[in-house]
């Protein structure tokens, strides 16, 4: 378990530094409404990616952890990447929608760029999280290091060093994320092959009813409260206040990276906990999983205080303005994004995914109402104090169910009564 842990720490540690390298060429080299419109298609993406972890990523780790038979775990995968599939076609039809109405004089290069990226993305992500379902980190490694090695090859080979197109960007990354589901398919194809199965209707009408509908719901509502703010600062003050935001999303990207690869660690781990009637350790991995967040996060706020002289002297440019004050509600934002993603993964794997949804509704709603009363401040900066208090309000209504779980979720043998996998 340690061992997994290290491997997973060590992949994510390299997902973050690809990103964040990334992202400060892009702000040195790309004025920020340019970088604004790599903010607003990278949401997209990860909006797509949610849409697939309510769909079938979060899910998969669950529905494996509850199957006993080898034969079922294939149906089950196979169910997964069916809908996988279907989300990431769909996926790329939105993207292309979404940008050819945002601009309909847009490049078809970029729009094609865009939407592979997108597409592609989820695949490569449900590659990753099956992977670690399988407890086999070091193989979701090999398929990352793949991923940055092509992205990084596809950007020097075309332009070197000079300022980059939009569209190269997303070829570039779309061809990373290609390369790294290839890698990521070829140990386990058998876990991501259709299988004509007369029972798959019943199965999917069962996982929808059961989890999926609220999975769902919650993603809706969700991403709205943890990325609708960003489209509302482009809408309201631009894409150059686009851009300010969006880097200071990027340079605190690595905590949010951190986050994806505790997610990947904890889901399997979590799941096996409620499946075993093991409600006790889940908790207990969640709060140590919590405090762990709340010091890495201070941590990485001490350092980008010691590196905040080189950055504004060689990173940022004059237009980017106000940027000091995001990064700082940013980094209070980030805090309490992971806490509140602790124990809201938490109740998706007991799985209450219904009171995942009521404690995302919440903070959805508070971070609207404040991001409100924010704007008599003309600050963009601000949303991400909307943002702080959305999150908090949805932390405390997923405490409160988990607390119900605790109290209510055991049985006279001491098993999870609330343990169920649908069929």
């Amino acid at each position: 378990m340690r061992r997994s842990l290290l491997v997973s720490i060590g992949d994510q540690a390299l997902n973050s530094a690809v990103s964040l390298l990334l992202s400060l060429w892009l702000i040195a080299v790309w004025p920020p409404e340019r970088f604004g419109a790599f903010g607003l298609i990278v949401n997209l993406a990860f909006i797509a990616q949610s849409l697939h972890n309510a769909l079938a990523g979060a899910h998969l780790p669950v529905l494996l952890a509850g199957s006993r038979e080898d034969e079922e775990r294939r149906r089950v995968a196979a169910m997964l990447s069916l809908v996988t599939i279907a989300t990431a076609a769909l996926s790329g039809l939105f993207t292309v929608a979404s940008l050819a109405a945002a601009d309909p004089s847009g490049a078809l290069d970029l729009l094609a760029a865009a939407s592979a990226y997108v597409a592609i993305g989820v695949v490569r992500e449900h590659l990753r999280l099956l992977g670690f379902s399988l407890f086999l980190p070091g193989r979701v490694l090999i398929a990352d290091l793949a991923c940055h090695a092509v992205m990084v090859l596809v950007l020097l080979a075309v332009h070197g060093l000079e300022p980059p197109s939009l569209a190269l960007v997303f070829w570039a990354l779309a061809a990373g994320s290609l390369m790294g589901a290839l890698v990521g398919l070829l140990p386990r194809r058998r876990l991501f092959l259709l299988r004509a199965d007369r029972d798959l209707p019943r199965r999917l009408a069962s996982l929808w009813r059961e989890q999926a509908r609220w999975a769902v719901a919650g993603v809706l509502v969700g991403q709205a409260q943890s990325r609708g703010y960003i489209f509302l600062v482009g809408a309201i003050f631009g894409l150059a206040a686009v851009g300010v935001v969006n880097a200071a999303l990027m340079i605190l990207r690595p905590l949010n990276l951190l986050l994806t690869a505790w997610a990947a660690f904890a889901r399997p781990r979590l799941a096996r906990h409620y499946a075993q009637g093991e409600g006790a350790a889940a908790h207990r991995l969640a709060h140590v999983s919590a405090a762990g967040f709340a010091v890495a996060t201070l941590c990485y706020g001490a350092v980008l205080l010691v590196a905040w002289p080189y950055l504004t002297a060689h990173v940022f440019e004059a237009a980017y303005v106000g940027i000091a004050a995001a990064v700082a509600l940013c980094l209070l934002a980030s805090l309490m994004t992971e806490i509140r993603y602790v124990y809201a993964l938490e109740l998706q794997t007991v799985p209450r995914f219904r009171e995942a949804f009521v404690a995302s509704a919440a903070g959805c709603a508070v971070v609207f109402v404040a991001f409100a009363a924010l704007l008599a401040f003309e600050d963009p900066a601000m949303s991400f104090l909307a943002l702080a208090l959305g999150e908090t309000a949805a932390l405390v209504v997923a405490v409160r169910y988990l607390r119900g779980v605790t109290h209510a979720g055991r049985g006279p043998d001491g098993a999870a009564a609330c343990d169920r996998t649908p069929a």
